[in-house]
């Protein structure tokens, strides 16, 4: 991570010009733009606090913060809510492909993936757990929310719904750091052989938006994912991404 009094960030490159017909909004946007474009930041590093910025350029805080708005804008950086603004990834090639976890998929890209646990609850199946398959009133549910992270960007909000006689014990697994599916794999000896999903766009809740760090009402994409193994169906996963962190593709090979 860079920080704010490295060595290739010099005083100098933070003066402004008051005089120029040039808001100096405008300005310090240019400035974080140029450091981004010569590689003074890299992609994912911490952009230094509004605070400092302001400080920095002489310059009330929402200046700053107006300049920080524009850079997300032209998708140079990424504002998440209570942690900063973090410069956004050259994707190049590089995209969530639907066929993989969220795991191989970030992993993949060159991020750690991992999770922050909202809540893990074991239940009687209260409802259908999707509208063409229903659990039985004695069957028990292991219900997993969490937000996941690829290194410090949250990407998703995720709900599993997960049948619980397949995997009694999963809700002590440490969540946080790993691949439900490798775990129902390894130590379940639950290896899914088929993933339905079905897409569609939705505006972001505020609960939703407060996780991904986006404004109320912002497109998300949401996913259903339904994982079978040769039993059948064994869980229903709803998650909900920010599609402005990482492009998306899907591939159909013959």
């Amino acid at each position: 991570m860079v920080f704010f009094d490295k060595s290739n960030i010099e005083d100098s490159k933070f003066e402004l010009e008051p005089e120029k017909k040039v808001p100096l909004y405008h300005q310090i946007f240019m400035k974080i733009k140029k450091w981004i474009r010569e590689g003074d930041f890299s992609e994912g590093d911490q952009l230094p606090s509004e605070k400092k910025l302001a400080r920095k350029f002489d310059v009330v805080r929402s200046t700053v913060r107006k300049a920080l708005e524009e850079l997300e804008k032209d998708g140079l950086i990424k504002k998440v809510h209570g942690k900063g603004s973090f410069v956004r990834s050259e994707f190049g090639n590089a995209a969530f492909i639907l066929s993989r976890s969220f795991t191989e998929m970030a992993q993949e890209l060159g991020f750690k993936a991992h999770s922050k646990v909202l809540n893990v609850e074991v239940s009687d199946a209260q409802e259908p757990i999707t509208e063409n398959y229903d659990f039985s009133s004695n069957e028990k549910v292991i219900t997993i929310e969490r937000v996941r992270m690829a290194d410090e960007l949250p990407i998703a909000v995720e709900n599993a719904r997960i049948k619980y006689n397949c995997c009694a014990g999963l809700e002590d697994e440490d969540l946080s750091e790993s691949s439900i599916y490798q775990l129902l794999a390894e130590k379940y000896h639950q290896p899914l052989i088929e993933l339905e999903q079905f897409l569609r766009a939705v505006e972001a809740s505020t609960e939703q938006a407060d996780y991904l760090g986006v404004s109320e009402g912002s497109p998300l994409l949401s996913v259903v994912t339904e994982g079978y193994t040769e039993e059948g169906l064994i869980e229903v996963t709803k998650s909900y991404f920010d599609t402005n962190v990482f492009p998306w593709k899907i591939v159909n090979k013959s």
